[in-house]
C-alpha cells in the first residue's frame, strides 16, 4: 500500500490537551478524550530533536499510543482547519416570458452513481409541466415542484411528508454567515431557508447579531399554513429538498439531503446529480429554449464527522476490529469516538517509516500518516505546535 500512498496508520480523536506531562500521570488522571505529546520514554513533554510519541485516552478511558516519531524523520505536520459544509442544490429562474399554451416544460435530474460508485448507474429521473392558458409564473413554479416530489416519492422505504410552502420562501441563504451579511434585507416572521442546514426557519429578530437571535425558531409546525391552504403536504424522498423562492420571478431549488450512513457498511456517499430544464413547443415538441440551470457542486470539510468516523473505522481494522461482529466468538460491539454531526480540525503528521524501509516505487523511505481530529480549535493549535516544535 505504502507503494501508492500515505497510509494513515493511526487515529485519534481528542476534545482537549492534557495537562499531564508525563505517562504515568496521563494514565492516572487524564480525562477522556484528551491526548498529549511526550518523550518516547515517557518521563516529560516532548521537545526538538527527542524521540515521541502521541498518546491519548478514548471516550472509555483506553490508553492508545502512536508509532514513535524520531529526530529527523518527521517531514510535515500540517493543520487543516474546517470549513462550512454546503449540500450540492440546483437553482434556475420560473418564467413565462414567450410560453403560449400547451408548451412543455420538460426537465431532467439525472443522478450519477446511482446505488454505487459507478459512474455507469444513474437514475434520470423526469420532471415536467404543461402550460395552459391563464397560468401565472406561480402556477408553473408549483407544478414544477409537484411533478419533482412525485418523481422521487416512488422510492422503496417510508419517508415523512414534505411539506411545501405553496407561498414560497422570502429569502433562501447558502449559510448561516450569508444570513448574518444579509440580514439588512430580511424582514420579521418571514420564512426563510438556509441550504447549510437544509432547513426552514422563521426571521425573529433581523437586527441581531448571531444567526441563532436572527432566526430563533426553526419551522417545524406547519399546521396553521396547511389549514390557510398556504402550504400543502406532498411526498417526501430520501434525497432532495424542492424549495421556491418568492418574488416576481420565481426560482425553484433543488437541495441535496444528507445521506445516512452505517459504519463499516454504508458510508452515506454525497448524492451526485445534475439538472436540466428546457420549454417544448406544442404543436410538434421541438425545442424553443432552454432555462439556465445553475448546478451547485458540495462545498466539503476535510473533516467532516461522516469522513472522519469512516476513517476511525478503517484505522481501527489493524487492530483486528474487523472480525468483530461476524459471530461467536467475536460478536463485539466496537465503539467508535467520532462524532459524525462535529467538524473537525484535522492534524496530520507524516513520517519516515524507518531510513532503512524503502519505497519500492519511489526509492524514498517508506512513509507513515497519524492524524489527529480535535473538535476544538484550541486543542488542536496547543497539540500542532507541539509537534512541530519536534521537527
Amino acid at each position: 500500500m505504502s507503494g501508492f500512498s500515505t497510509p494513515v496508520r493511526d487515529l485519534f480523536i481528542t476534545t482537549a490537551v492534557a495537562s499531564e506531562t508525563t505517562a504515568a500521570t496521563f494514565i492516572a488522571s487524564a480525562s477522556n478524550g484528551e491526548t498529549a505529546v511526550l518523550k518516547k520514554d515517557g518521563s516529560a513533554a516532548a521537545a526538538k530533536g527527542e524521540a515521541a510519541y502521541v498518546i491519548g485516552k478514548d471516550s472509555n478511558g483506553r490508553i492508545k499510543t502512536s508509532d514513535t516519531l524520531l529526530p529527523g524523520q518527521i517531514i510535515s505536520v500540517v493543520n487543516t482547519a474546517p470549513v462550512t459544509v454546503v449540500p450540492a442544490y440546483a437553482s434556475f429562474d420560473v418564467s413565462v416570458t414567450n410560453v403560449a399554451a400547451g408548451d412543455v416544460y420538460e426537465g431532467l435530474v439525472r443522478i450519477q452513481e446511482f446505488g454505487s460508485r459507478s459512474v455507469l448507474d444513474e437514475y434520470p429521473a423526469p420532471f415536467n409541466y404543461v402550460f395552459a392558458s391563464g397560468n401565472t409564473v406561480d402556477d408553473v413554479a408549483e407544478g414544477l415542484i409537484k411533478s419533482l416530489s412525485f418523481e422521487f416519492s416512488r422510492v422503496e422505504g417510508k419517508h415523512d411528508k414534505y411539506i411545501n410552502n405553496i407561498t414560497g420562501y422570502d429569502k433562501v441563504f447558502t449559510t448561516e454567515a450569508a444570513v448574518i451579511a444579509g440580514k439588512a434585507t430580511l424582514t420579521n416572521g418571514t420564512f426563510i431557508w438556509v441550504i447549510q442546514n437544509n432547513k426552514a426557519y422563521i426571521v425573529a429578530d433581523k437586527t441581531a447579531a448571531t444567526f441563532a437571535l436572527i432566526a430563533t425558531t426553526e419551522k417545524t409546525d406547519w399546521a396553521v399554513e396547511l389549514a390557510a391552504g398556504t402550504a400543502e403536504s406532498l411526498n417526501a424522498n430520501p434525497w432532495f429538498h424542492f424549495i421556491k423562492l418568492d418574488g416576481a420571478t420565481p426560482k425553484i431549488y433543488i437541495i441535496a439531503k444528507d445521506q445516512p450512513s452505517t459504519d463499516n457498511k454504508m458510508s452515506g456517499y454525497d448524492v451526485n446529480f445534475k439538472v436540466g430544464l428546457r420549454i417544448l413547443d406544442s404543436v410538434d415538441f421541438s425545442e424553443n429554449s432552454t432555462v439556465t440551470v445553475t448546478n451547485t457542486g458540495k462545498v466539503s470539510s476535510p473533516g467532516a464527522g461522516k469522513k472522519v468516523r469512516a476513517l476511525e473505522v478503517f484505522a481501527k481494522g489493524h487492530t483486528g476490529d474487523f472480525y468483530r461482529g461476524v459471530g461467536y466468538p467475536n460478536n463485539f460491539d466496537t465503539t467508535y469516538d467520532a462524532d459524525k454531526s462535529v467538524n473537525y480540525y484535522m492534524i496530520t503528521v507524516k513520517f519516515k517509516q524507518s531510513m532503512q524501509d524503502i519505497n519500492s516505487l519511489s526509492g524514498d523511505p517508506a512513509q507513515k500518516c497519524l492524524q489527529i481530529a480535535s473538535s476544538t480549535s484550541a486543542a488542536a493549535t496547543t497539540l500542532y505546535n507541539a509537534l512541530v516544535a519536534l521537527i
